[in-house]
């Protein structure tokens, strides 16, 4: 602070001298003698002319220590004063430093040593604002003596912010983008070159900037913040895919290169928050923006923040809040996300991620030295002690065939492409460890260039008792693009659950087309997902994922629609039961009886007891269905649409019958008819105004029999004739 109270007084006295002198470059002010009276000078570049011309003053501040530190900024006079850059509104350039810019964008010109000294002289005197004001820049990563793992080590860097005293510091390009390009230590592209490693032999290319953080917390509300603005680090590498990170001498080559960084922010520290503000990180191998773990610190992403190129994550904020009022677009990443999102919100869209290895969840980073990852936690921290942690999403995600992991406290809207949203905890490894609660979102599945074989996965526990999976809301709409209708391409399953789930799960109110409303897994009913409100499209294919009920009669529901199979029986009938523990209030079943027409096989409900109360038996006939809902309070099965009675036609020949009298008794074959339904017998075809059909009855399973009066008093003459029959029980005990 004394450093930049003494800095912004010597900068008026400056302004304000009786006399100022000039000369041709900085780096000649050696040469020099000024008159006594001359407190600053002004020059036409720091090494060549018209490329850093600035303004320098000989005060308190410039001294030899300061030109120790930093001889690009500050030097002596052959008279032997020392003279030292003054910001210009707030601000120094790169240029004033010695860097010459990139005109041709190859590389050619290192300007590592010259960006290095601007960012150490700012963060020693408190300089608000480096400048970038050429359109390229070329950076060549210097030697790496540390040990790879030494994550604290700041050699081997492209840029290094240091720990920041004095107030925040914004990294300020020109036009659309400055772009800051990295290279090996020779030049070379890190697409296929890196160094070697003295001290133990690993490969290293090395982070774009790295910012270290105070280790003295100076309190949240003073820490300082680091700012890019309309600023490009190009990492010059291309995503491949490939996960490998933690073997350096194998992995790192073509794999997860951890010490590739684009932006890391030294954790476990105390560092203030970290601004993208029209900015480009691209390029490469590990993290692309790796911000602060620090609860109370953010990353806020301003304007058009664009992020592309990494075997690593696109974002990884560790732990603290995220707050965007601008827009993300991504690209080409092996995760677009890892890591707790504290509060605040994403808004943005990440196309080709290329792995399912993407984990995003709401709450604060565990606190409680557990050492378990994701673990769902509210804010600890005054003022908001056990406050919800919600984080608002609005993003796009294009993953091909690949899987995106959301956990707890998430609220907001998903467009997931090609993509699975999967709700997966895990019992001993893997991000959710401890389960996913109190989330509520839309998700929008898009089937656009390949089969999406699941829109929504929700995977419990392995053990009973689990409940992984608590209080989370879900609402599916399910598309299909005009590619996709055209290549025959669908979603094949809208959700598919399976292992320990708990309470108050819901998937409500979605719809659209997909092949199969919904299957399961390994089933452990703690609670079921409840499914309400949904119309799903489903135009095919049950049986697949439908339950032999001959084999097991009692009923694991499936989503909102099943299929009920009688396997390989014929001519029967199979009562089934229903399950009333860890059933919620207003779950819809809809149970469709897949076995089709051959032989005949029905599927039974009876009127009370099996976990139903109905109006009475039901019996549900192949290619039938009975729809079902939940009642919570009195923990039974109601009916909210009953299937359609038995049925059957034939052709019956009639004989004649005489004047006033019956006919012989007919019969009609009703699969699964039982003796005490109500039947009604319809005739096909005029029977005459003499005629009526009466004695209906069924006589015997699958058996309804009737008879033929006459009315006329003068005979109904024989007759053949079709028939239909319709049987269903009106009330049983």
């Amino acid at each position: 602070m004394a450093y930049d109270l003494i800095a912004r007084v010597a900068a008026l006295a400056a302004i304000n001298s009786i006399r100022g002198s000039s000369i041709d470059l900085f780096v000649n002010i050696g040469t020099h003698t000024f008159d006594t009276a001359v407190t600053a000078i002004t020059t036409g570049g720091c090494s060549v002319t018209g490329i850093g011309a600035a303004t320098y003053v000989a005060d308190s501040v410039a001294t030899a220590t300061l030109a120790a530190a930093n001889p690009n900024l500050c030097k002596k006079s052959q008279d032997g004063r020392y003279w030292r850059l003054i910001a210009n509104n707030g601000g120094i350039t790169v240029d004033q430093a010695g860097a010459l810019g990139d005109p041709t964008g190859t590389g050619l010109v290192n300007d590592h040593a010259a960006i290095q000294a601007a960012l150490n002289y700012a963060a020693a005197l408190g300089i608000r604002t480096v400048v970038f004001p050429q359109r390229n820049y070329a950076v060549w990563n210097p030697v790496r003596t540390s040990t790879f793992w030494n994550t604290a080590a700041t050699d081997g860097i492209g840029m290094v912010i240091p720990a920041l005293t004095t107030g925040d510091i914004v990294l300020q390009g020109t036009g659309g983008h400055s772009r800051i390009a990295f290279y090996n230590i020779d030049g070379q592209a890190f697409q296929s070159h890196y160094q070697a490693i003295a001290a133990d032999g690993n490969p290293w290319r090395g982070h774009g900037l790295y910012i270290v953080s105070p280790s003295v917390d100076p309190g949240k509300d003073y820490r300082p913040s680091v700012t890019l603005e309309n600023i490009w680090l190009d990492g010059g590498t291309t995503a491949n895919g490939n996960l490998n990170w933690a073997n350096p001498v194998t992995d790192v080559p073509n794999g997860w290169d951890v010490s590739h960084k684009g932006i890391l922010v030294q954790p476990d520290l105390f560092s203030g928050d970290l601004v993208l503000r029209n900015t480009r990180v691209t390029g490469f191998r590990g993290e692309l923006v790796y911000s602060s773990n620090m609860r109370d610190s953010r990353l806020i992403l301003e304007g058009r923040v664009e992020l592309g190129e990494t075997n690593g994550q696109v974002l990884n904020p560790a732990g603290g809040g995220i707050f965007c009022p601008g827009y993300v677009v991504a690209w080409n990443c092996n995760t677009f996300f890892e890591g707790w999102c504290g509060m605040g919100n994403l808004r943005g869209e990440f196309h080709n991620v290329l792995t399912s290895s993407s984990s995003l969840t709401g709450g604060v980073v565990d606190a409680t030295g557990s050492g378990i990852g994701y673990k769902p936690q509210r804010l600890t921290e005054t003022p908001f002690t056990n406050q919800a942690s919600y984080f608002e999403l609005d993003i796009q995600i294009t993953s091909p065939q690949q899987t995106v992991n959301i956990g707890s406290f998430l609220r907001g809207r998903i467009i997931a492409i090609d993509t699975t949203v999967a709700v997966a905890a895990h019992d001993v490894a893997g991000p959710f460890q401890l389960g996913v609660i109190d989330s509520d979102l839309e998700i929008i599945s898009v089937c656009d260039k390949g089969n999406l074989q699941t829109a929504l996965a929700l995977t419990g526990g392995s053990t009973a008792g689990q409940k992984q999976i608590r209080n989370c809301r879900y609402r599916l709409s399910l598309k299909r693009t005009r590619d996709a209708i055209t290549a025959g391409f669908q979603i094949i399953d809208a959700v598919v659950y399976s292992g320990s789930i708990g309470e108050d799960v819901a998937v409500e109110q979605s719809s659209g087309p997909s092949k199969r409303g919904s299957a399961t897994g390994a089933v452990l009913p703690d609670y079921y997902p409840v499914f309400r409100n949904n119309t799903f499209q489903r135009p095919s294919d049950y049986s697949t994922v439908g339950q032999n009920v001959v084999a097991n009669p009692a009923i694991i529901p499936r989503g909102d629609f099943m299929a009920v199979l009688g396997g390989t029986a014929t001519n029967s009938t199979t009562t089934v039961t229903l399950p009333t523990a860890g059933i919620v209030d207003g779950h819809e079943l809809t149970l469709y009886n897949g076995t089709g027409p051959t032989g005949y096989w029905n599927f039974a409900i009876d009127r009370s007891g099996g976990g139903a109360k109905l109006p009475a038996r039901r019996i549900v006939a192949p290619d039938a269905a009975i729809q079902l809902r939940f009642d919570g309070v009195y923990a039974i099965w109601r009916e909210a649409a009953a299937p359609p009675p038995l049925s059957a036609a034939a052709i019956v020949s009639v004989p004649a019958v005489t004047t006033n009298g019956v006919s012989a008794v007919q019969t009609l074959t009703v699969p699964g008819a039982e003796v005490g339904m109500s039947v009604r017998v319809i005739a096909q075809s005029d029977l005459g105004a003499a005629a009526e059909i009466c004695q209906m009855r069924v006589s015997a399973a699958n058996t309804v029999s009737f008879r033929i009066r006459d009315l006329s008093g003068s005979g109904v003459g024989a007759a053949t004739t079709a028939f239909l029959a319709v049987c269903q029980w009106e009330r049983t005990p």
